[in-house]
This record gives C-alpha cells, structure tokens and sequence, in this order.
C-alpha cells in the first residue's frame, strides 16, 4: 500500500511517497477522507494511469510518467501502480500533460468540480507506440491508430451515461471487462477524431454531466476527459 505524502498548498510542486512493489503493483483504492494527502484550498487530483489493456486481474501501472499542470510548475511522476497525485487551482478546467517516452502523448482535461468531494478518483489508460496499432485493431477490426488525428477517451464515474462527441459517429465503450461497439460505459473511445477547427463538443442524450463540453483535439495526442 502507497504511503502518501503530504501535499501543501503552498508547495507547487507534489513530492511522493514510495509505493513499493514493482511495476506492476495492485491497483489503487478509493480513498478514505481521512487518509487523503491534503490540498489546502486547492483540489486533489488523483487516481491510476493504466496500460491500455490492464485489467484487474492483469493489472499494468504506467511507472514514471510525467504530469504536468499547464502554466505552473506542479508536476508529478506516477507510481509503479500508476498512481498520480496533484493539486488543482479551484476554478475552471486546467490542462495537465501526461508524457512518457514510449508513450502516446496525452493530455487530461481536469475540471476540478469533478474531483470534488474529496476521495474522487479516476482511471484512465494509455497507448505504448509499439502496441496502439495492435491495440487499436484488437478492438477495431481493421482500423489503425492515425497519428494525423486526434484520439478521445471519457472517463466517466458513477451513474452509465451515453457520450456523442460531434465530428464523429465511431465510439468503443469499456465495461470495466472488455471493449465493445457502443458509446455507454466507464471509458468511452472515440478513436480517429478529425481535427476540424482543433475542438469538438462533448454531449450526452442521456442527460447533464460535470465536465467540460468543449474537447481539445490534436493530431497524434489522446485527449482524456475525467467526468461526473
């Protein structure tokens, strides 16, 4: 079990704890509000970056990748389970990069209302470049990742709701078990995005969410949401 370290409002940058184990550690829990590495005023971002085919019985931690939030110096490197740990701004939607380098490059989308109340987490997945072809074609019969185009993943915790994201009819929902056509589940994919105007508007027909609307799109990236 990861021993937390303490994050200070007034330290940019998140120092962490040892998680122990190797690469491949179990994954996380949710965390009890007492044992919640404290944020001051700000909000607690946090939750596991998965390989793209990581289950719970083959569970694979992305180790030591770095996030980092847009226009500050708070960054975080995950732990061998994948765990990340930051602090956000209240307020609206920041821009957290994911990089690792054999990794696609990926970018959260972190509204910090999402990550409220205190103990809200998200899983989230990304694609090795050796693998995201096979990846991709495992799910998608003969569809390859396309590095001229953007790549969107919903995470999407609590009650199942349907997602559409405009410029786009393609969608693959995760079950939290397998992958499936469909646009309801804990991971909606919405792979091949054209860029168009460089942003695409997310919706729901299954009624309102917390979370932005309005989704980055960039060429070779993979753009994840976190939502409520």
């Amino acid at each position: 079990m990861r021993m937390l370290c303490a994050l200070l409002a007034l330290v940019p940058v998140a120092a962490c704890g040892d998680d122990g184990g190797g690469p491949d550690a179990a994954p996380i829990d949710a965390l009890a509000p007492d044992t919640l590495p404290g944020c001051g005023a700000d909000v607690l971002f946090t939750g596991e970056y998965v390989e793209w085919t990581s289950t719970e019985t083959e569970f694979h931690g992305i180790f030591e990748a770095l996030f980092t939030i847009d226009r500050t110096s708070r960054t975080d490197l995950t732990a061998p389970n994948g765990r990340v740990i930051l602090c956000l701004t209240p307020g609206p939607m920041v821009r957290i990069t994911a990089t690792k380098a054999d990794h696609t490059p990926a970018v959260f989308l972190a509204d910090p209302e999402v990550f409220t109340p205190a103990g809200s987490t998200f899983t989230s997945r990304g694609l090795t470049l050796s693998e995201r072809d096979a990846n991709y074609g495992a799910l998608m019969t003969g569809l390859s990742f396309d590095a001229t185009r953007a790549q969107v993943l919903v995470e999407k915790r609590g009650a199942a709701a349907g997602f559409e994201l405009s410029g786009t009819t393609t969608r693959f929902a995760f079950d939290g078990a397998a992958w499936t056509s469909g646009n309801t589940g804990e991971l909606v994919l919405f792979p091949n995005v054209p860029i168009g105007t460089g942003t695409a508007t997310l919706s729901s027909p299954d009624g309102t969410f917390v979370g932005p609307t309005a989704i980055e799109l960039k060429a070779g990236q993979l753009t994840v949401v976190p939502l409520r």
